[in-house]
């Protein structure tokens, strides 16, 4: 006799030459041990029946490969705004500050919508779609402040720009698996920017700069023409209806 639970011992088995007993049923008994080892490692539903395990919905599905030229349209038009001119006087130690510290402000922005807004939005039970277009009206939202300032109409184009530069960050996000690559290039772009405009005392405005208003058009353009054939995604889906 054994403990319930415990694995029987050389004293439970049966003595050498007596023959061996089978289940009614006439099929060979697997040992408790084995079937649950077995049962672990098929997950149950809330029903209790095993199913094939659902992928998070945290992590972000493979794109086609075309979505990496939104990262490098950025990358290419960025290098293009940077007015060399306006940091020609400066050391090296304050350029390299601006850049901190603009990059500190892109990891910060889209570590709020496109990390804790994304996560949260699809925590909700939203669709890749639906995600995209929140958390980018959520980014330009917050730079609506600006209007309300001492900028006034003047600040009414930023929260438009930045809701589009949102989408196109969300597909960098989207193709490059995680959060960091939209970060980054999120603040190179920043940086880009304010190297022709807030450089220097009464700037004149960088010709160079007009290549942050191609990359928005570049990837709108670019968007809009594989959409056509929905193939963002591997399921064909198109760019505003792709799953999260």
């Amino acid at each position: 006799m054994t403990v319930a639970g415990e694995r029987p011992g050389r004293s439970a088995r049966s003595p050498p030459g007596s023959p061996r007993r089978r289940p009614a049923s006439g099929r060979a008994s697997i040992p408790r041990w084995t079937a649950s080892r077995r049962a672990a490692r098929r997950p149950a539903s809330a029903s209790g029946s095993t199913s094939t395990p659902r992928r998070s919905p945290r992590r972000d599905r493979p794109v086609r490969r075309w979505v990496w030229a939104v990262p490098a349209i950025f990358l290419a038009c960025t290098a293009l705004a940077v007015d060399d001119a306006s940091l020609r006087d400066k050391t090296v130690a304050s350029v390299l500050a601006l850049l901190v510290a603009i990059q500190l402000v892109g990891w910060g922005e889209e570590g709020m919508f496109r990390g804790i807004g994304v996560t949260t939005l699809r925590n909700h039970g939203l669709a890749g779609g639906s995600v995209a277009l929140w958390s980018s009206a959520l980014s330009g939202a917050v730079h609506i402040v600006n209007a309300l300032g001492s900028r006034g109409a003047q600040g009414i184009p930023q929260p438009i720009a930045v809701s589009f530069a949102g989408y196109f960050f969300y597909l960098v996000r989207r193709v490059a698996g995680g959060n960091w690559a939209n970060s980054v290039i999120h603040g190179l772009f920043d940086f880009s920017i304010l190297t022709g405009t807030a450089v220097l005392v009464d700037q004149e405005a960088h010709v160079g700069g007009l290549a942050a208003i191609l990359a928005y058009v570049a990837c709108a353009v670019l968007v809009l023409a594989r959409s056509r054939a929905g193939t963002i995604g591997r399921l064909k889906e198109a760019p505003w209806r792709a799953h999260a």
